[in-house]
């Protein structure tokens, strides 16, 4: 190989494992909790802002049916979308993201829900519903005193205790659970705006 293809080959390697315009897709394997493609939860670039934007979809395969769990009671559990650790603790203590869970009424629609934990207690509010394939837009703001939580213009404005920090936020990707795992492979595309 002659030397001059190289910088264009190691450009071309690189690039493949970089997030691009047209977003990324999150897997969550059969009986995992976390989504592929952890890099972000490390290296997302925009930790310091205090509002983002993203369009997601969940492919056909986010369905799923009470049957389809060890406990039919979970099916009320939230499984988590995407957001932010706040507060410089960790997520488990203080954080704000969407949450999502198949609807208790069609498993071909999915309700999300503004995910709040603060002090390490959980706050879900129900934003609306999508189904799968359908893009949507999520922004989540951190004005001050205040998380502000939207879905498709359906906005959840919850008090932020935390006012002086003003520090990395670390990032939050999708999360199958509650209690149990991904009963089957579920994808997610998730793009930022």
């Amino acid at each position: 190989m002659k030397l001059k293809y190289i910088p264009i080959l190691l450009l071309n390697i690189l690039s493949c494992n970089k997030q691009t315009d047209k977003g990324r897709w999150y897997v969550i394997r059969e009986g995992n909790h976390y989504s592929t493609t952890i890099q972000d939860r490390v290296f997302n670039r925009r930790n310091y802002d205090t509002i983002w934007e993203w369009e997601i979809m969940f492919d056909q395969y986010c369905k799923y049916h009470f049957s389809h769990l060890e406990d039919s009671s979970n099916i009320s559990d939230v499984n988590k979308l995407i957001g932010y650790a706040d507060c410089g603790t960790s997520h488990t203590k203080n954080s704000i993201r969407v949450g999502w869970r198949i609807s208790p009424t069609s498993m071909y629609t999915i309700e999300l829900l503004s995910y709040i934990k603060k002090d390490g207690v959980f706050v879900f509010n129900p934003l609306t519903t999508v189904t799968q394939e359908e893009i949507f837009n999520v922004t989540i703001v951190y004005d001050y005193d205040k998380y502000i939580c939207c879905v498709n213009g359906f906005c959840d404005t919850i008090d932020r205790d935390c006012i002086e920090f003003k520090g990395h936020k670390w990032g939050l990707f999708p999360y199958f659970g509650g209690d149990e795992t991904a009963p089957h492979r579920m994808s997610i595309h998730v793009k930022e705006i």
